[in-house]
């Protein structure tokens, strides 16, 4: 999952996870809680597990929007985007029955209407899922290991402990 818990009218925009996802209580494959905020060209592809307020992106859905954006549902649980106290839904996000190659085509809804010139990339011709165009260019990238070094070095400086 990309986030556990995203709320106070933020919004996600042109993202992805292809994480495989397990848990109790809202699991979702991008995000888990949603509250008040948005989420937009993004997609998720791994599968997703739980047994209460579940969804292929967004565990649950409380507030906000969710627009053009994607599952790609490989293991028929759940069958939808997106949950919330009164349902199941799919509403503004495509929910496909495990057809990858369906999302290889950047013609198709919603991929129709993202940016591939300056934000997404179809560089795989056709044979994989989107990806962000900062890839393309071979960023180097931090493990798990640099990651918790950098938040701490930023919370030293931004508290007086350095």
């Amino acid at each position: 999952m990309f986030i556990g818990v995203f709320f106070s009218n933020g919004t996600i925009s042109n993202s992805y996870s292809t994480a495989n996802v397990s848990g109790t209580d809202y699991v979702g494959g991008l995000v888990g809680y949603k509250l008040d905020s948005n989420v937009s060209n993004s997609y998720s592809t791994g599968n997703v597990n739980g047994t209460i307020y579940i969804g292929g992106l967004v565990g649950y859905n409380h507030g906000g929007r969710i627009l053009n954006s994607y599952w790609n549902n490989n293991s028929i649980k759940p069958g939808w985007c997106w949950s919330n106290a009164s349902g199941n839904y799919s509403i503004n996000c495509t929910a496909i029955q495990n057809n990858a190659p369906y999302f290889y085509n950047v013609n198709n809804a919603p991929m129709n209407s993202w940016d591939f010139v300056s934000v997404w990339s179809n560089s795989n011709n056709g044979i994989n899922y989107p990806i962000l165009k900062w890839q393309e260019t071979g960023f180097p990238t931090l493990g798990l290991g640099d990651l918790w070094e950098k938040f701490v070095e930023h919370f030293k400086k931004l508290f007086g402990y350095a």
